[in-house]
C-alpha cells in the first residue's frame, strides 16, 4: 500500500466514525482534521461513495449522512475507536473522559443521540431507570459530557428535577427525545467535572514489607506514593476500578483484599458517592 493510499484510508476511517457517531460529516470537518482544503476533502467523500455507497449528501444540513445501506469498511465502528479518533485529533476533548474499553455493550442509538445533544447544545427528555424507579421515571437533562467509569458509560448532565449536575448510566435510558426551543444549561458551572482532585495512593499498611514492595512496583509508585488527578466527579469510579480502600484510620485497613489505600481520604471524601 502506498503512503497516499494509507492516508486516504485513514481519512475514510475517520469519516465513517464521524458519520456513525456524530450523525454526519462534511468536507470542512474532514479538512480540519487532516489539514486539507475543502476541494480535496470533498473528493474523499465522492471516492468513498463511489466505491461503497452507504452515504448520501443532506443539503439541508450540509453534510454527508448514513443511508440505509451504510456500514463501516475501514473501521470497526466502535465507540472506543471514535473516542480514540477524537483524542488523537483533539476533537471534543472536553466531553470525553475514559480509562479503557467497556466490557458492557453500549446501546448505540442512545449514545448517538446523547452525543448529538451535546454537540447541538440541546436538552433531552429521557425515561430513566434507577433503583428508586426501576420501571423508569421521566427526567429532563442537559448533557455536556460523556464519561467511562471503568465499567459503564455515563452522561454527565444538568438534571432539571434535582437542579444539580449528575451522572446518568446510558444503559438505563429507555426512551429519549430532543427538546426544542428550551434554553440549554451547559457544563461550564459543573465544578466537580471541571476541577481535578489529587488522590494519594499507597500500599496497604497491613501488608508485609515484601508485599508492599511488590505493590509499589506494580502500581509504579515513587517513594511509596502514586498521585493521580482525575476529575472530581470521577474519583469514586477511579477508586472502584483500582479496588482502592478508603478509610480515615489506616489501622482499619483490611489487608490483601485492597492492596492500595487512599492516604488522603479526608481530602477525597467530599467527591465520593453520597457526598458530592
Amino acid at each position: 500500500m502506498s503512503h497516499h493510499d494509507y492516508r486516504r484510508e485513514t481519512r475514510h476511517r475517520a469519516l465513517e466514525l464521524l458519520i456513525r457517531w456524530e450523525g454526519g460529516c462534511n468536507a470542512t470537518t474532514l479538512g480540519e482534521l487532516f489539514s486539507l482544503d475543502r476541494t480535496n476533502a470533498g473528493r474523499d467523500f465522492r471516492d468513498y461513495r463511489a466505491r461503497f455507497g452507504g452515504i448520501e449528501y443532506d443539503a439541508s444540513r450540509r453534510q454527508y449522512r448514513a443511508s440505509g445501506s451504510f456500514r463501516c469498511h475501514f473501521s470497526d465502528g466502535s465507540l472506543d475507536e471514535y473516542v480514540a479518533l477524537c483524542a488523537r485529533h483533539k476533537r471534543h476533548g472536553s466531553i470525553f473522559d475514559l480509562a479503557t474499553a467497556s466490557p458492557i455493550p453500549v446501546r448505540e442509538p442512545v449514545i448517538q443521540d446523547v452525543v448529538a445533544a451535546i454537540l447541538n447544545r440541546a436538552p433531552i427528555d429521557i425515561t430513566y431507570r434507577s433503583w428508586n424507579h426501576p420501571a423508569g421515571i421521566e427526567r429532563r437533562i442537559h448533557p455536556h459530557a460523556i464519561a467511562f467509569s471503568g465499567l459503564r458509560w455515563h452522561a454527565r448532565a444538568f438534571d432539571k428535577r434535582t437542579q444539580s449536575y449528575r451522572d446518568f448510566n446510558l444503559n438505563r435510558i429507555i426512551a429519549l427525545d430532543t427538546v426544542r426551543g428550551v434554553a440549554y444549561v451547559s457544563g461550564d458551572k459543573n465544578l466537580y467535572w471541571n476541577t481535578r482532585a489529587t488522590i494519594k495512593l499507597t500500599a496497604n499498611p497491613k501488608l508485609s514489607t515484601e508485599e508492599k514492595t511488590m505493590v509499589e512496583a506494580e502500581y509504579g509508585m515513587t517513594n511509596g506514593v502514586l498521585l493521580i488527578r482525575p476529575r472530581q466527579s470521577m474519583c469514586h469510579y477511579v477508586l472502584q476500578s483500582l479496588n482502592a480502600e478508603i478509610v480515615d484510620n489506616q489501622a482499619a485497613c483490611s489487608g490483601r483484599a485492597h492492596p492500595i489505600v487512599v492516604a488522603n481520604a479526608k481530602d477525597i471524601r467530599p467527591f465520593l458517592f453520597g457526598n458530592s
